[in-house]
């Protein structure tokens, strides 16, 4: 652990260039998304997973990661998602048909990362996880994370998590995410996941798998030469 804020556990944008697609912005009738690239274009869902897809090729053919963020999808709230929580209303069926429809997309496109964000997702926390009553933030619910992400899409990548608080981090990990945005001291944050692995929050096993995807994505990208 006294190596995780250095190589080759520790990335900065100085190492890896993100290119990413978000499935955001849903209307609350239309059930349509809004592409990052295209600000205020409206994209059917039907499409919008095998455009994502084909951009995902083409960005990393050239030699870079891309990511689809906003997983599991923000459905309703128009509110900065940076800012405040969301929560994703659809149902587990209307769900499969839109944002996991596009999601497993991309995934099958070979996309590296996907990044978690803290939206609450009840449909599939209730049949997944404990329940909606006890819904977390889906970047620290192993339900969404391990058993929707991983398990049903089928997504093997690196799984990062965004907005988090250093009191989460531990959480996030157990949970299935393999590596952290920080936003604050990364070496308080580095201390509030050891405390996790102390604890037992943290499993030595989910820590040993979390750093073994961020090698997988080092190697892909050529960074371990």
């Amino acid at each position: 652990m006294e190596h995780l804020c250095k190589k080759p556990f520790f990335l900065t944008d100085e190492d890896v260039l993100w290119v990413g697609n978000t499935l955001a912005d849903m209307t609350q009738d239309q059930k349509i998304a809004r592409l990052m690239y295209a600000p205020g274009d409206k994209i059917p869902f039907s499409p919008i997973g095998r455009m994502s897809a084909e951009r995902v090729k083409i960005v990393q053919n050239s030699g870079f990661a891309a990511y689809v963020t906003d997983f599991p999808g923000d459905e309703v709230d128009e509110r900065d998602i940076h800012l405040v929580a969301h929560i994703n209303t659809l149902s587990c069926a209307k769900w499969d048909k839109t944002f996991g429809e596009s999601y497993r997309a991309c995934i099958e496109a070979g996309v590296l990362a996907v990044m978690v964000e803290p939206i609450i997702f009840p449909a599939y926390s209730e049949k997944l996880g404990e329940g909606k009553e006890n819904a977390q933030p889906a970047s620290r619910a192993p339900e969404i994370v391990t058993a929707l992400l991983k398990e049903q899409l089928g997504f093997n990548g690196l799984v990062v998590a965004e907005n988090m608080e250093s009191e989460d981090m531990p959480y996030a990990i157990a949970a299935g995410c393999d590596m952290l945005f920080s936003s604050g001291n990364v070496y308080f944050d580095i201390g509030s996941i050891k405390r996790g692995l102390k604890s037992g929050i943290i499993s030595q096993d989910r820590l040993h798998d979390a750093l073994t995807k961020v090698l997988g994505i080092e190697a892909a990208l050529g960074l371990h030469k």
